[in-house]
């Protein structure tokens, strides 16, 4: 939630730093009608506001395709923090755990660690980047958001994607989706 708030953020500041880009050409062009814009001109600021609304969007749909991901993919939960892992790294007792909850579980435990799954102490506090997972983690993120998207720009009814996070989604008659359910 605190990564999605986060992406959230820089959404936000990203499009902001667009739109001040923009707002600054604009200026420029006061006095100046749009329709005396050159095409290439519109073009740039139809595909600077396009992009800002796809990520703000994206930000919007992340923490529930990462709910998603969490419901179908157990292996995917910190064992510690019983949250998505966003940097799985493997201990020495051959378990992934998030890496800021197994660091702080080792510094709690002190020289006498233990695995947090096994109970026996670990020999080692290394800790190991899976890739692997993480990989996996990302891959089942981006195709929740693949399949978020496609629900909200279809207006399917079925309670998935924006409508169930009380988000209302424009149709392209100018209705809202959620009116038809």
């Amino acid at each position: 939630r605190k990564a999605a708030e986060q992406e959230l953020s820089a959404a936000n500041a990203a499009l902001s730093a667009a739109l001040s880009a923009k707002d600054q050409e604009l200026a420029r062009l006061r006095g100046i009608g749009v329709e005396d814009l050159e095409e290439r001109e519109l073009k740039e600021l139809q595909a600077t506001l396009q992009e800002g609304q796809r990520r703000v969007n994206d930000a919007l749909l992340r923490p529930e395709a990462e709910q998603r991901v969490v419901q179908e993919h157990n292996s995917f939960v910190c064992p510690i923090g019983h949250a998505l892992m966003r940097e799985p790294v493997m201990a020495a007792d051959g378990h992934t755990y998030e890496r800021t909850e197994i660091l702080k579980w080792i510094q709690r435990k002190g020289a006498s660690a233990t695995s947090p799954k096994t109970n026996q102490i670990l020999e080692d506090t290394r800790l190991t980047p899976n890739h692997a997972l993480k990989a996996s983690i990302d891959e089942a993120i981006e195709k929740a958001m693949r399949e978020l998207r496609a629900s909200t720009q279809n207006g399917d009814c079925e309670g998935e994607g924006a409508a169930a996070s009380g988000r209302k989604r424009r149709r392209s008659d100018g209705t809202n989706a959620s009116d038809r359910c």
